[in-house]
């Protein structure tokens, strides 16, 4: 019985060491996961900050005409659910003037 015991201790302190070790390796994945969340925040701002002139002006002065009068009738169209036949003509148009923003911007 007391050679039970002593086995039932050791293996209960390898369990403990295990789980510690678990432990540590995910609250190591947690720290590295908010980090990249605070890497891929600050790129999305930067690259937000960098393409948003872009949309808003071209070499004659503002696409705002366009893009963004497009991009309100879209989400018109989507908030009204209106035709989606006439919501996916909207998508391309503004797929077609941002791709062409951007490609100025280039």
């Amino acid at each position: 019985e007391e050679e039970l015991r002593q086995k039932l201790d050791t293996f209960q302190k390898q369990a403990k060491h295990v789980h510690n070790k678990l432990d540590e390796a995910v609250d190591a994945a947690k720290s590295q996961l908010v980090d990249l969340e605070v890497e891929v925040g600050y790129n999305v701002k930067q690259l937000g900050k960098k393409f948003e002139g872009s949309l808003l002006q071209s070499s004659s002065g503002s696409t705002e005409g366009t893009c963004l009068d497009v991009r309100a009738e879209l989400s018109h169209c989507y908030n009204t659910l209106r035709d989606t036949g006439e919501c996916s003509i909207l998508a391309q148009k503004l797929d077609k003037c941002v791709t062409g923003a951007l490609k100025s911007s280039l």
